[in-house]
């Protein structure tokens, strides 16, 4: 009898240990709502959204994933039923996907313009002589995130007061190792756009990560005219008005190809590409949860 009583207790004691001890997070649910910034979005338009980021997310591996639109708020609630690292996956869910390549400016040649007076040069680190920027690249200078708000005011006060004039200012996208944001100088127009790339495909060469970009015919037309009219001088790719990369062309380039290098990680061009293709955004979505 004493020995059921001890069976008994002992499973008790089991039943309490295991209700007590956490469960595993690996199912557990994650969700995101984004919403449109504009009020009563047309449904269709929302629709659309939708199916992109879906093939966004496929492209990146995240298949496991339940999607539902609130058309009467404006809201796209997406629910991820296992455990993923939201940091890497949110820019899919809200970058609008502008693709954009611009010509640019060389540092040289606007600083030259500059009055020695300018707030710029109290605004940026722009000397002339900067150990962190070569001469030739087309990055005017750099300062904290904080200040970069001021910056923007004062150029488009002074400096692109009219549409289609004066210099493009963009800032890149990633900071240097100091926490600086680059300011870029472009020029306004963009050359080539999304509607020009017919393929894009994320390879390894040599241990690095290599991101190419093929143009259709017309846009290999272009670039092979604008590689030729920009030897030694770079081309920005710009995407969502911040500046991705910016090579310096060596030579004519004539296999309408755009091969993008460096210190990249697999993941990193595996998203980038999924924006370049999978098409732009109609609506503009900022994350509420």
């Amino acid at each position: 009898m004493k020995s059921i009583v001890y069976i008994l207790i002992i499973v008790f004691i089991c039943g309490i240990l295991v209700s007590a001890y956490p469960k595993s997070n690996s199912n557990q649910k994650q969700v995101v709502e984004i919403q449109c910034v504009v009020n009563n979005p047309d449904s269709k338009l929302l629709d659309e959204s939708c199916l992109i980021i879906k093939k966004r997310l496929n492209d990146n591996e995240v298949k496991n994933f339940d999607m539902s639109i609130n058309s009467q708020r404006g809201i796209i609630e997406i629910t991820f039923n296992e455990k993923i690292d939201l940091k890497d996956i949110l820019p899919l869910l809200i970058s609008k996907g502008e693709i954009e390549f611009y010509e640019t400016y060389n540092r040289t040649d606007v600083i030259k313009l500059l009055d020695k007076g300018d707030r710029l040069f109290t605004l940026l680190n722009i000397a002339s002589e900067n150990s962190e920027i070569d001469n030739s690249s087309p990055i005017l200078g750099f300062c904290k995130p904080e200040f970069t708000s001021q910056v923007d005011s004062y150029n488009t006060q002074y400096y692109v007061s009219k549409p289609g004039e004066g210099i493009n200012f963009v800032w890149g996208k990633d900071l240097n190792k100091n926490g600086d944001c680059y300011l870029y100088l472009l020029k306004h127009n963009p050359v080539l756009s999304k509607q020009q790339i017919l393929e894009v495909s994320v390879n390894k060469v040599n241990e690095s990560n290599d991101l190419m970009i093929t143009f259709n015919k017309d846009g290999a037309l272009v670039w092979q005219n604008l590689s030729k009219n920009n030897i030694n001088k770079s081309i920005a790719l710009v995407i969502d008005k911040r500046v991705y990369f910016a090579p310096l062309l060596k030579n004519e380039i004539k296999d309408g190809k755009c091969s993008i290098s460096g210190n990249f990680t697999f993941k990193e061009l595996t998203q980038l590409k999924s924006l370049i293709t999978n098409g732009k955004l109609p609506l503009d979505f900022i994350i509420v949860k």
